[in-house]
């Protein structure tokens, strides 16, 4: 086997002892013997010894704020701890996202994405008809299961027969891009005017390649847009052509850069006219709302409805730098996290479609050739639809250099056909039947049968040659990737994205054994693993589960006070499962209870981590299994015993919370033998633990009417009785307000400080008066409201951080605040 290219080589193996076919068909890249057999080095991180991490740890107990997750991460930056620093970003983004700073949370989430490293283990095999039924909405157009790939080529120059429409539009010819890509495609898109006619002729040749039509229609103004002839005869014109299309109305409508924007109810009338207009005279016509994946604050005023559109579209790029800005890069940013947000906000509603994507291989800003960056964006999207958003339904690729074509607010080079590397890996992505070629004949979902790479379920039979997948993302931009088997290494890759590897397992013995993955670094450092448990010979179908498979849509999360999932309802056909995570920075799935059962739980064994719950989407697998038989665990309204509460050292619990209420919801509250309240759950559905340092415990026991200790994510309360105001002796303090029987969050606190604005800038919690000025810096690091004025006896005072004016400070801004697109 010849030497390929370093831009395409993302995968090596050796095949040295096991029985291992390294797959080399039309599922992987071509392999070369690099890298041996065993793993590079231990599989442990060296500890570090740091206090201010405890320190700082402290303080975001007590009181989290923005800028105390921001300097967490940093640290954690400084001693290469990335994944904890991800977790710490992501704590800051759930303070934002939880005082309604969409945008800004988007950001801090990209910013932890950077420094993330995620792996996970999927098995190939044919889905099941359960899966396909529930991944098909039934939509106008859309595939049962599968993803139609698009393209825009009206402006590839390398596509030298060109032809022009009636309307004197330059168009590519299909069968050329065809040619050149090696498989037909099942959509393309191209860009029309409102106001002008119908592209018919363009339309046809679609229809003769057999693909689907995208018609991006821009009006200059909302208000021209009226139920008239020209809307009337445009509708007709498509009907008449007795073929599917994408109609694709004034798209990108929450960024400022668009003039349909800034009024969502006009818009949201105009989507809605047309919408009703194609479907009386062009039945045929789906019609996809599409938005950019930036800014997020907006989207949903803009929503025309369940019924006023039948998909849900998304416009995003991969670019070296955002806004051609070289203080702005998008180098290690992946394209899943700025669509993630909004496929979970209407997956259960609409099939999505990528309307537009493009991965950059030169950016304007320096004229740098960046091959290799288009094809790790584009391995990350389109390798990750069918593992992790199977709702997707369409990606097309915005074949067109930009540098050249002068596209306003996209200066990048995004061809498809000019790079000789960049092609071919677009040739090997695509080359899946996950990506469909034509359009299915819809009858019924049963019959339909596709493999798909499928998360592994813990137990689950393998036989024969199976065919493995390891998915890896990682800040590591060429990491190193180990499968092992029962300790036995038996591939090892490079690259971020999917690996694929056939092994025959019948060579390995019957019976359970462990599967890992590991990742490091190009200096052979350990970043990270991921393990579960295959059955190698007789067992169950996975059709059945070992003992209990849940496919489903996430319901609802709940989340612990840094932001870390630890609970998630999941619906299952026919049912409800809560599924429980330990509140670690692994996120380990710790029990499963299907909802009507709570007597029965699944409980995985704490070194087997699932898949991060916040990642789960609609049909994915969770790794829910027992260990033998399933064990009891009793439900949120009688005591608790072990299992799920183990990790809380709690084991009694207060029946409807000895009638406690919290924010007038009644309560359950969990104490341990110590008589500490260690968790509470409010209205049977938010479970919430309370840290230790804030245990105050039910002294005086449980029953109704005692005190107890709970803490509240937000807001805070801070409740007691104001004495005096006086001038403050504390530099930059004008005055002070000092109370008695203050507590926060149940903890006493003796003095609190006040600008002359009234706002708070220190929580005084020691004897000696000292102020506490790390928890709440000032009024523009943490965006504190205005509290209640004057302030009296008895005062209610409410500290949330709910404004922007921390973003400056802590560099979200440059990316939310614009008017240029971000592309």
């Amino acid at each position: 086997m010849g030497r390929i290219s370093t831009t395409l080589k993302r995968r090596w193996a050796l095949l040295l002892g096991l029985n291992v076919l390294i797959a080399t068909g039309s599922n992987s890249l071509p392999v070369y013997a690099d890298l041996p057999l065993s793993l590079p080095g231990p599989a442990t991180r060296a500890p570090v010894d740091d206090p201010r991490i405890d320190e700082i740890q402290h303080r975001l107990n007590r009181l989290p704020t923005y800028a105390g997750y921001r300097e967490l991460a940093e640290l954690y930056v400084q001693h290469g701890l990335y994944n904890e620093a991800a977790q710490a970003y992501r704590g800051e983004a759930a303070l934002f996202r939880r005082n309604g700073l969409k945008d800004a949370a988007l950001v801090e989430e990209q910013r932890a994405s950077r420094y993330d490293t995620e792996a996970r283990i999927f098995i190939y095999r044919p889905v099941t008809p359960e899966e396909v039924a529930h991944l098909d909405t039934k939509a106008p157009v859309e595939p049962p299961i599968g993803t139609y790939i698009g393209a825009h080529i009206d402006q590839d120059d390398v596509l030298t027969d060109t032809w022009q429409d009636e309307e004197f539009r330059t168009h590519r010819n299909v069968k050329d891009f065809t040619k050149l890509i090696g498989r037909p495609h099942t959509s393309y898109f191209t860009y029309i005017a409102y106001g002008k006619s119908a592209p018919l002729q363009w339309l046809q040749q679609c229809k003769d390649a057999g693909a689907i039509p995208q018609l991006a229609w821009e009006p200059s103004s909302l208000n021209d847009v009226k139920d008239d002839e020209y809307l009337r005869n445009f509708a007709q014109a498509c009907g008449a052509l007795h073929w599917p299309i994408f109609l694709r109305y004034a798209s990108e409508m929450n960024g400022a850069w668009t003039p349909w924007h800034g009024n969502p109810a006009l818009y949201r009338e105009k989507f809605r006219l047309v919408h009703q207009v194609f479907h009386r005279y062009a039945p045929q016509v789906a019609t996809v709302w599409c938005v950019n994946s930036v800014p997020l604050e907006t989207i949903a005023s803009y929503y025309p409805g369940d019924d006023g559109c039948d998909w849900v579209g998304i416009d995003v790029y991969s670019v070296p730098f955002y806004g051609n800005n070289p203080g702005t890069p998008g180098l290690q940013d992946s394209p899943l996290h700025w669509i993630d947000p909004i496929y979970k906000m209407y997956k259960d509603r609409k099939p999505i479609a990528i309307c537009e994507y493009g991965a950059s291989h030169m950016a304007a800003v320096d004229k740098v050739p960046r091959p290799e960056f288009a094809i790790e964006k584009m391995a990350l999207l389109y390798e990750a639809l069918p593992r992790f958003y199977p709702r997707i339904k369409m990606v097309s690729w915005f074949d067109v250099n930009a540098l050249q074509h002068q596209v306003p607010g996209t200066p990048n080079d995004y061809t498809l056909t000019d790079n000789r590397n960049v092609l071919a890996a677009y040739q090997h992505i695509i080359d899946s039947p996950y990506y469909l070629d034509q359009i299915p004949v819809r009858n019924t979902a049963s019959g339909i049968s596709i493999v798909m790479p499928r998360l592994v379920l813990l137990g689950q039979r393998v036989r024969g040659t199976t065919k493995f997948s390891m998915w890896v993302k990682s800040y590591v931009p060429q990491p190193k990737v180990y499968l092992a088997i029962n300790n036995q290494i038996v591939y090892a890759g490079v690259g971020n994205g999917a690996h694929d590897v056939e092994v025959n397992t019948d060579g390995l013995g019957a019976g359970y054994k462990r599967v890992r993955v590991y990742v490091y670094d190009a200096n052979n450092h350990f970043v990270t693993t991921a393990a579960t448990t295959v059955h190698i010979g007789a067992g169950r179908d996975i059709e059945r589960g070992v003992p209990l498979q849940v496919i489903g849509n996430v319901l609802r999360y709940y989340a612990d006070r840094a932001g870390l999932v630890t609970a998630v309802d999941v619906q299952t056909p026919g049912n409800v499962a809560t599924i429980h995570f330990a509140p670690t920075l692994a996120q380990q799935l710790m029990t499963a209870y299907p909802v009507g059962n709570e007597m029965q739980a699944w409980v995985v064994p704490l070194d087997t981590p699932a898949a991060p719950a916040a990642d789960q989407s609609d049909a994915q697998q969770w790794n829910l299994v027992g260990t033998g038989e399933a064990e009891p665990a009793n439900g949120f309204s009688q005591p608790y015993t072990t299992s799920d509460l183990d990790m809380l050292e709690a084991d009694v619990t207060v029946p409807n919370g000895a009638a406690t209420t919290v924010d007038g919801k009644l309560t359950d509250v969990v104490v341990n033998k110590a008589g500490q309240v260690v968790a509470f759950v409010v209205d049977k559905t938010t479970f919430v633990r309370v840290p230790s340092q804030f245990r105050g415990g039910a002294a005086g026991g449980t029953g109704a009417g005692t005190a107890v200790n709970l803490r509240i994510d937000a807001p805070v309360t801070i409740s007691g009785t104001a004495e005096t105001l006086a001038t403050g002796a504390i530099s930059g303090y004008k005055t002070r307000l000092v109370a008695t029987a203050v507590t926060v969050n149940g903890r006493p606190a003796s003095v609190l400080h006040f600008s002359n604005t009234n706002r708070v800038r220190a929580i005084n919690r020691d004897a000696d008066d000292t102020p506490v000025e790390d928890e709440v810096k000032d009024a523009q690091a943490a965006g504190l409201d205005v509290f209640e004025t004057p302030l009296t006896g008895g005062s209610r005072i409410l500290i949330r951080s709910t404004g922007r004016a921390a973003l400056d400070e802590l560099g979200v801004k440059p990316l939310l605040e614009t008017n240029q697109r971000p592309w």
